[in-house]
């Protein structure tokens, strides 16, 4: 069965006007190949990224511009490897989901979405969060081992 099927018409409306919106938004970001406008980035910071409206489970960005703040893990030449962040956490013994602490103007609580890890090229970056903006060497060393066991072991 279709996704489409189980959707109501107004939700799949709603569906395909994102996907829309995203895909307009997506080809500005492709086709600026300005790269002085690309963000200095290092690891361990966290960046809100235009993340894009993804399919099924893939986590997604909010908002006009689809944004989501990812925390940057490796950094590549003009690509990093990141991990989506959310706010909200479906259980504590989640182990997709690990708490990274508050971040942000807000001081909101952060897990980062492990199953979501993933390559992201550098034009997505449209700015730094606001600080505190870079987890601690021990959280981000932790962090790294979860990933090391969820992924290879």
């Amino acid at each position: 069965m279709r996704l489409s099927q189980t959707l109501s018409k107004s939700e799949q409306q709603q569906a395909e006007e994102r996907f829309d919106d995203w895909n307009g938004l997506k080809q500005d970001i492709h086709f600026d190949v300005d790269t002085d406008k690309i963000p200095f980035f290092h690891e361990r910071e966290i960046m809100w990224i235009h993340l894009g409206q993804n399919v099924g489970t893939e986590i997604y960005g909010k908002g006009d511009d689809h944004m989501r703040p990812v925390l940057i893990l490796k950094k590549f030449k003009n690509s990093f490897l990141g991990v989506p962040l959310t706010s909200k956490v479906k259980a504590k013994d989640n182990p997709f989901f690990f708490y990274l602490g508050e971040f942000g103007v807000y001081r909101e609580k952060s897990w980062a979405c492990l199953s979501q890890l993933r390559f992201f090229d550098a034009r997505r970056i449209a700015y730094k969060m606001r600080a505190p903006n870079k987890i601690g060497e021990s959280i981000f060393d932790e962090l790294k081992i979860k990933i090391r066991q969820l992924c290879f072991s």
